[in-house]
């Protein structure tokens, strides 16, 4: 419950004090931000992890190929569809090899994960009904609350002309009663 709560709140109070630092100090300092919090993280992981001697052995066990056939599956068919618009799709030789390389190495990853011995991702596990079910309320829930977190702040932007520090301001009130 804990987790949930921090991740509605992040969502509203991120975009304030990211607006305040584009509008104050330059859309970099979102950036900046990481120097300051980031080494302050690792020494808060570094003191809250237990000292446990590392098992080199257990790399050899690791799913190579599927972590291959995953990493460029999905590298491919991120960049494909970040850099789509801005590359005219498929007039682009580079976005239609992305596509291409995805359609492979996708297919290819999910093969391979179902015939793995030990998988990187079991898939077997969509074969369960509730599992099944779960995956897809989840991925409908998250749809619905991220397109609005990201459909709001652009909505703001481009049709009501709000700055980056407005629309941060807009979004905070969503926070408060989530954050109760």
């Amino acid at each position: 419950a804990s987790c949930g709560v921090i991740g509605g709140v992040r969502s509203s109070i991120g975009p304030s004090i990211r607006g305040w630092l584009t509008d104050n100090w330059g859309w970099q300092w979102n950036f900046y931000l990481n120097l300051l919090l980031g080494p302050a993280l690792l020494g808060a992981i570094w003191h809250g992890f237990p000292r446990t001697p590392a098992r080199w052995a257990k790399l050899r066990e690791a799913d190579g190929w599927g972590i291959l056939f995953m990493a460029l599956g999905l590298g491919a068919l991120t960049t494909f569809l970040e850099e789509g618009t801005r590359n005219d799709w498929f007039g682009s030789a580079y976005i239609t090899r992305l596509a291409a390389l995805a359609a492979v190495a996708l297919p290819l990853f999910i093969a391979w994960q179902l015939r793995a011995k030990q998988p990187v991702t079991d898939l077997r596990l969509f074969a369960a009904r509730n599992f099944s079910l779960g995956s897809a309320i989840n991925v409908v829930l998250g749809g619905a609350m991220y397109g609005s977190i990201f459909l709001l702040p652009l909505y703001l932007g481009t049709i009501q002309g709000y700055g980056a520090s407005d629309i941060g301001a807009t979004l905070i009130w969503g926070g408060i009663p989530q954050l109760l």
